[in-house]
This record gives C-alpha cells, sequence and structure tokens, in this order.
C-alpha cells in the first residue's frame, strides 16, 4: 500500500496531486501538499456538496505539525478516516458508505492508531521499567554467583591439595578421584552457571531490540508497521541455584583409606540444572532422543525444540482446536488427541493423518504409547459422566478398563483429563485429575491401590490441596507427578518416596523425564521447561 500514514515533519515530500514535484503548499483542511501548479486546481475543489468554506492553504513551511492519514485508493480526493476490520486497510468516507466496505465493520483510524501507540508504548514502559532492569539484576546475580563459585571450587582444590601432601604418594590415586568429582562438579555448576548468562544476555539482547524495534515504528512514517505490529512477550529471566561446595576431612585409617581421606559433600537434593525456553507456556511436555521435546499449551501449535530452546518444527492444529495430550510412538512418531473430533492425530512425514478412529460417541484426552507398542487412550462421553481407558493394537480397541470388580466406575466424573503412563512393570498408572486421586491398575486392568489426598497431606504436610496433573514412570519403577507447586515420587507399591519442593516451581504442569532420567517440567505461568537432576 504504500507509506500511507505519514507524519507531516518531513522536509521534503511530493505533491499529493502530481506525485512529481516537490511540495512547497500545503493544505490544511485536507492535509494534502502541494506544489505551486496544483494549488489553484485543488483550491476550486469544494470539499463536500455541504460544505463552502475555502481551502486552507499555506507554505509548506507554516503547515500545522500533525499526523494525517493517507489518500484513498479509489477516491483520489478523500482522506481515509476509517480503518475496515475485516481487511484491516484504511478506508475513506465514500469507502464506507457505498464502496467495497459497506457491509464491514469499520472503526475511526485516528482512534486504532492512537490505542496502537498507547499498546506499544505500554510494551516500552515495562521493557524499560521491568523486563530489561531484571535481566541486568539477574545477569550481575549470576556473574556474581561465577565468581563465587569459581572461587570456592579454587579454595575447595586448595584444601584437596593441602590434604593430599600430607597423606604424600601412597594415596595420590585415591586424591585424584576427589579431584575428578571436583573438577566434574565444577563443569556442571559452572556450565549451568554459564549457560543462564548466555540465556540471559540473549534475552537481554533480544529485549533491546524488540525496544528499539518498538521505538522505531514510533517514530516511523509508514503505518504498515504499526498496523502490522504485534506484542512478542518478554522470555523470563533465568533461575538458578548453586550450592557451593566445601571438602570435610578426617582423621587417617589407613585400612579405610578412600572412606577415611574426605569426600567431596555435594548437596543430595534436587538441583535446577537449567531453564530451557519454549515459544508458549507449556502444559504439556514429552522427550525426544538428542536433547529434544515436543511441547504443546493451550494454542493451536506443537512445537519440537532442543536443549536450547531453537524451535525445529511445528505442529499447527485447527483454530480453536489444541492437543489435550501428546505421546511419541515407538518408531518415535508424533501422535496427539484433540478431543472433540473423536480421533487420535499421527504426523507422518510432516503430514497430518488419522491414527486411530476412536468414533464421534467419546472424546480423547490422555495419550501413552507402552514398551510393546500399544496406545492407551483415556476418553469420556459428552456428559464427562463415565470415563475409560481404551488399548489399543494396530489401529484396534484390545482392552477397556473402566470399572471394578463390582461394576462401580474407576474414574470419577468431570471435565478434567485422565492422565496415563505405563510403570516398567507393565503397570497403568493414572492421574484422575476430576477425583484428585492416582489410580494404579495392573497390565490387565484390575484395581491395585490408590493415592488419594489423605495420604498425600500426610506425606507432605506443606501441602493445601492434592490436585494431581501429569505421571510419568522411571527405570525404578518409581511413578512422578506434579501436584500444584511440587513433584511426588512414589515407588511400585504407592508409597511415599520423597516430595521435590526446592526449585521454585509455580503450578507444575508439564512433565516429563529426559533420556538420562532428568525431570523435565513446565509452569502455568512461564514460557520454559525447567530441568531438574533429582537422582
Amino acid at each position: 500500500m504504500g507509506n500511507w500514514f505519514i507524519k507531516s515533519d518531513q522536509n521534503t515530500v511530493a505533491c499529493d496531486v502530481c506525485e512529481t514535484i516537490a511540495a512547497d503548499n500545503h493544505c490544511n483542511t485536507c492535509l494534502f501538499n502541494l506544489c505551486r501548479d496544483c494549488v489553484h486546481d485543488h483550491s476550486k475543489n469544494r470539499l463536500s456538496k455541504r460544505q463552502k468554506y475555502e481551502h486552507d492553504i499555506v507554505p509548506f513551511t507554516q503547515k500545522k505539525a500533525m499526523v494525517r492519514s493517507p489518500v484513498c485508493q479509489k477516491h483520489k480526493f478523500m482522506r481515509c478516516i476509517r480503518l475496515c476490520n475485516q481487511c484491516k486497510i484504511p478506508v475513506c468516507k465514500d469507502c464506507g458508505l457505498t464502496g467495497d466496505h459497506q457491509s464491514h465493520k469499520t472503526v475511526n483510524l485516528s482512534s486504532y492508531i492512537n490505542d496502537r501507540y498507547h499498546e506499544i508504548n505500554k510494551h516500552n514502559d515495562n521493557l524499560e521499567s521491568t523486563v530489561i532492569p531484571e535481566f541486568k539484576q539477574n545477569i550481575s546475580r549470576i556473574e556474581n554467583a561465577i565468581s563465587d563459585t569459581t572461587a570456592a571450587f579454587d579454595e575447595l582444590n586448595k584444601s584437596i591439595q593441602k590434604h593430599r601432601e600430607n597423606c604424600h604418594r601412597k594415596i595420590d590415586d585415591i586424591f585424584d578421584r576427589y579431584q575428578n568429582e571436583a573438577d566434574d562438579s565444577r563443569t556442571e555448576d559452572i556450565s549451568a552457571l554459564h549457560s543462564y548468562l548466555s540465556n540471559d544476555n540473549a534475552c537481554l539482547k533480544q529485549s533491546c531490540v524488540i525496544l528499539q524495534r518498538n521505538k522505531d515504528i514510533l517514530n516511523s512514517a509508514d503505518i504498515n508497521d504499526v498496523v502490522n505490529y504485534r506484542h512478542r512477550e518478554a522470555a523470563n529471566t533465568s533461575e538458578f541455584e548453586i550450592e557451593l561446595p566445601t571438602f570435610d576431612t578426617k582423621p587417617v585409617d589407613w585400612k579405610k583409606l578412600y572412606f577415611e581421606l574426605g569426600y567431596l559433600k555435594v548437596s543430595d537434593k534436587p538441583k535446577l540444572i537449567r531453564s530451557v525456553p519454549t515459544p508458549m507456556v507449556p502444559t504439556i511436555a514429552c522427550t525426544l532422543p538428542r536433547d529434544q521435546f515436543w511441547v504443546c499449551g493451550q494454542d493451536n501449535i506443537i512445537a519440537r525444540i532442543n536443549m536450547n530452546g531453537e524451535v525445529l518444527e511445528t505442529v499447527d492444529l485447527p483454530i480453536s482446536e489444541h492437543a489435550n495430550d501428546i505421546s511419541i510412538t515407538n518408531n518415535g512418531e508424533l501422535i496427539f488427541t484433540e478431543g472433540k473430533p473423536g480421533k487420535v492425530i499421527i504426523i507422518k512425514e510432516g503430514r497430518r493423518k488419522t491414527f486411530i478412529d476412536i468414533g464421534s460417541q467419546w472424546h480423547p484426552s490422555g495419550l501413552h504409547c507402552t514398551k510393546s507398542g500399544d496406545i492407551l487412550v483415556t476418553m469420556s462421553d459428552d456428559s464427562y459422566e463415565n470415563h475409560k481407558i481404551v488399548r489399543y493394537r494396530d489401529g484396534l480397541a484390545v482392552q477397556e478398563i473402566q470399572n471394578y470388580y463390582n461394576g462401580n466406575p474407576l474414574f470419577h466424573p468431570g471435565l478434567g483429563i485422565l492422565f496415563v503412563t505405563e510403570n516398567n512393570n507393565e503397570d497403568i498408572c493414572v492421574s484422575d485429575t476430576n477425583g484428585c486421586v492416582i489410580i494404579v491398575l495392573n497390565q490387565f486392568g484390575n484395581f491395585k491401590f490408590d493415592y488419594d489426598t489423605t495420604r498425600a497431606l500426610y506425606d507432605c504436610p506443606e501441602l493445601t490441596t492434592f490436585k494431581p496433573g501429569a505421571i510419568v514412570t522411571n527405570n525404578k519403577c518409581e511413578m512422578l507427578f506434579t501436584v500444584q507447586n511440587f513433584i511426588f515420587v512414589l515407588d511400585h507399591n504407592g508409597h511415599f518416596v520423597q516430595c521435590i519442593d526446592n526449585c521454585n516451581l509455580t503450578m507444575a504442569s508439564a512433565l516429563c523425564l529426559d533420556y538420562t532420567e532428568r525431570i523435565c517440567v513446565g509452569e502455568f505461568d512461564k514460557t520454559n521447561l525447567k530441568i531438574i537432576k533429582y537422582r
């Protein structure tokens, strides 16, 4: 469309009528720039049949400083005063009354532009007052942490070396082992801190670029930049926690040399390793080889990302739809449920295909691919009163799980999802978000035990309510599931193992384990996945 919205403080502009000669006059009435030859013809044109007053034509240097709307492409001597909501282009009065946009909803162009300016200024204020200062502050904290950690490890090495000299040559090989443990821990911690530093530096740079871009838009002569402006959420600052090690020494007992000389004191608490940026607030995630993930949220996109947060592939969903759950087949292909259509979808060679046709009367929600290749799908009927789990093999239903032995329903009614996974012992583990209970069944669908609010509040007194979410299992047959700001760990018999509560989680949502058994967890208000080492 060209530069159709121009701030009238330019030094040299072309005549709006002939568009060839530089304008040396300006009509303040029509907001037209005019050359000397076009002034006469323009002054003879009446503004309308009802308006008889003269054009206010002044030398160009005396023109009123204001933002002027574009000339209508269809009606040459008309200025655009409205914006067509449907076409997203400015239109004049005649276009809105009798032209192509007669049936379209329009808004006042000046008000629309002012609203966009206000939105950009509001975004800039947030960047300047909150986002950028937070990144600067966090970067300073990370730099200080790097300095303190480096100094602490230097002291650690000195302590190790001093004790090594006291024990002489007999224990050199043992001290080498200590040194290796210290170096490994040092590398991991410094690497994590550098990762946070790199991430925050990149986010700071990006925020500054966004700020400059927004300022350029505000100063731009091209209103296309304003109309096409899309607000981009700033990334969150990195959260990190480094516990500095110490080296404890003991009197030497040569018969128990290795254990008595000392040990590297490292916390056995779960530790936040890093945060992986995501293109949305992740509510569901699953792990791929080579440190990659599939993630999705409450919008209509599923994204494959790497450990640096780079988007490697996306899958677009129909507008107004989002994935209820996602999983990976044993062939590494993405499958997901959308709920209403009654189908499980698979992505093959970049194409969307129906993997399992469930039928229109049941709406799929939770999803899991077992180690044997079967697909477990949880689903509900139209009333959301009845829920069940169906096992599919080669696209055919081979097992349905819905009731206890006595015929009573296993699962509670409600709109919530039944998250499902398979344990290494082939138990079927279900997180019933409607009933606020973890239910464990054997491979034949028979009830084994459950874990409810009473047991959870006893095992974790800090918990106020028990509302389990996503659930996964590890190679020890332990079950891990999210509960508000916590991650619970139970053994295969349902006995409490631990509650992870020291990684500043806020409403944990997406949950999976990577190929090294580290926890990958999302939060409902942040665009990242936290990687937690808990073993």
